[in-house]
Order: structure tokens, then C-alpha cells, then sequence
């Protein structure tokens, strides 16, 4: 026959009717992304707000800045091990 059994194997794969937990993937990937998406940005972040308000306590001789960046770094602390 001219159709290699390979090929045809592939197209019965790609069926539709064959996937029917294609759905339930792509749900549970879509969740996998809504908490990790924000996690990340707040881990790149979190760090960031961190060392600025440090730096500008340090600057201007703020105490509150200093005691909110102590705050957040023991935050952060638990946050890592948790992890």
C-alpha cells in the first residue's frame, strides 16, 4: 500500500477522539501557570523591594525604612526554607 503503517499510526494518534484527556492537560496546566507565574514575579521582586528599602534607609537615616527591610529579609527567610 502506498500509506507506511508508521504515519497512519501517527494520524490515528492525532485523532481528536483518542485525546480525551488532551482537555483535562491543558486545565491543569493552565493552573500549574496562574500560581507559579505570580510566585515567580514576587520571588524576583520581593528581593529587589528588599535591598531598596535598605539602601534608602541607610541614605536618609530612616529608622522605618531600616526596620520594614529587617522585617521583610526575616519574611523572606521563612519563605526560602519553606520552599
Amino acid at each position: 500500500m502506498g500509506v507506511p503503517l508508521d504515519s497512519l499510526h501517527s494520524a490515528l494518534a492525532l485523532d481528536p477522539g483518542a485525546q480525551h484527556h488532551l482537555l483535562q492537560a491543558r486545565r491543569m496546566q493552565a493552573l500549574s501557570f496562574t500560581v507559579h507565574i505570580p510566585l515567580v514575579c514576587f520571588g524576583i521582586a520581593f528581593p529587589v523591594m528588599v535591598l531598596l528599602m535598605e539602601w534608602w534607609g541607610q541614605r536618609t537615616g530612616d529608622p522605618l525604612c531600616r526596620t520594614i527591610a529587617r522585617r521583610w529579609s526575616r519574611v523572606m527567610i521563612a519563605l526560602l526554607r519553606s520552599a
